[in-house]
Order: structure tokens, then sequence, then C-alpha cells
């Protein structure tokens, strides 16, 4: 979406425009909790972390399975073999 030579523009940009918003917050609000929400954003990115990681374990072993369904020794069911003796 943004070309490498203008990333250093949209980046200070993009932090320009998050500043002015809260400056602008504090100017029309000035009783707004920013440390409040700061502790909100913080506490919904752990339970994302959670979410994504208990995602991309049930992704990652269904992936897993299917990449050494065969292979020697890992992939290889032995519980049809039934020992005589």
């Amino acid at each position: 979406m943004v070309k490498d030579d203008t990333a250093q523009i949209w980046s200070a940009a993009l932090n320009l425009a998050g500043l002015v918003a809260l400056f602008l917050a504090k100017f029309f609000a000035p009783d707004l909790d920013v440390p409040g929400l700061d502790q909100q954003a913080a506490e919904f990115a752990n339970v994302m972390t959670v979410i994504v990681a208990d995602i991309s374990q049930l992704l990652s072993s269904k992936l897993t399975h299917y990449a050494i369904k065969g292979v020697p020794f890992f992939g290889v069911a032995n519980s049809h073999v039934v020992e005589t003796k």
C-alpha cells in the first residue's frame, strides 16, 4: 500500500495525526482519562494475545500433522499392530 520511499513520510504523518487527536481530545474533553484508556488498551492487547496464541496453536498443530503424515517414526501410527507371543 505504501511505497518504500514514502514510508517515513507516512509514519511521521500518522504519528502527527495521533498527537493532534490526543491534543484535541484533551482540549475538548479535559476530564478524559488517558491513562485509563491506555490501561484498557493494554488489557485488550493481553486478551487478544491469548486468543491469537490459542488459534495459532490449533492451526499449527493441524498443519504439523499434515506435514509429517507418513514420515517414518513421526508420521506413522502403529496402533493397528498386534503383538503375538
